[in-house]
């Protein structure tokens, strides 16, 4: 006989996934999300350096420790294929049962992010990216709801991500950044108009791939655009509709809200560079890459 203190939880899956093409507000849009009691938010779950994969990596070292020695002192051999079992990225498979311990055992929905230089590009591979997530399968076998967003603008997205990459600043909140908000705000980056190039065949690439994955997902869905999110003088009030009109269980807690601080300033955008003067002079040669126009619902 169970005891009375036993969990009986068992309720009907809620699973979302937050698919970004990269500084484009997914995490405003996350923490709307995991505003919500309801809601556990396993944040970029297939990010190598997330803390999932860091408690992964450190049972994986005890397990060498206390078991690689003696396969070697018996002669055995080990593989370099099962080494790498053991220390490649998350996989679909642990994604699948963390959703259901979470699912049945917390009697929470869940709430994914998955950014799209988690899949490869044919152009520029960079240290962040990670080859082996197949994100439609995860979508079409495990996620119940599905929320995109994007950056229409690939140069300020472009701007935003090397400005990022140079100081390490993705985000600035209430809880985190915030004594670097004005060198985030100040720094200034070097134009390059090859670099930025072949970036923007990467946006696009992304960007492209991420809307054909939109179209094929057939459950509960929908597209926000930065742009058009941050013209809105309520944005909560605002993605509440979009999660209500599209049929999406999330519900916004405005108390437990924590707002991201936008790092940009209004300025021209060449005072962005450390070299205007060369931005200005190939203005006229990129113009035609500055945005990617995402169908929207």
């Amino acid at each position: 006989m169970k005891s009375s203190n036993t969990s009986t939880n068992c309720k009907q899956n809620n699973s979302i996934l937050l698919c970004a093409t990269g500084r484009c507000g997914s995490n405003y849009i996350m923490s709307t999300i995991s505003s919500d009691p309801n809601i556990f938010n396993l944040g970029e779950f297939f990010n190598y350096k997330s803390i999932w994969n860091l408690y992964i990596k450190m049972q994986m070292a005890g397990f060498f420790k206390n078991n690689l020695s003696n396969c070697l002192f018996e002669g055995d051999r080990v593989s370099m294929d099962e080494l790498n079992r053991f220390i490649e990225p998350l996989n679909e498979e642990l994604f699948n049962t963390t959703l259901k311990f979470i699912n049945q055992e917390l009697a929470k929905d869940t709430v994914t992010k998955i950014f799209m230089y988690n899949i490869p590009s044919p152009t520029v591979t960079t240290k962040t990216e990670i080859s082996n997530i197949n994100v439609e399968k995860v979508l079409l076998s495990d996620c119940d709801n599905l929320i995109v967003t994007y950056r229409e603008n690939i140069l300020s997205t472009y701007i935003s991500e090397t400005k990022a990459n140079i100081n390490n600043i993705w985000y600035v909140s209430q809880h985190s950044n915030t004594d670097r908000l004005s060198e985030s705000q100040d720094c200034k980056i070097e134009w390059n108009k090859e670099h930025y190039l072949q970036r923007c065949n990467n946006i696009i690439f992304w960007s492209k791939k991420l809307y054909k994955i939109y179209q094929k997902f057939n459950k509960n869905k929908c597209i926000v655009k930065y742009e058009t999110l941050h013209q809105q003088e309520n944005k909560l009030q605002y993605l509440q509709e979009i999660y209500d009109r599209n049929k999406i269980n999330i519900k916004i807690n405005k108390h437990r809200f924590a707002a991201t601080i936008r790092q940009s300033t209004d300025k021209n955008i060449e005072d962005n560079f450390t070299n205007p003067e060369e931005f200005l002079k190939d203005y006229d040669a990129i113009k035609d890459t500055l945005c990617y126009q995402m169908a929207t619902t």
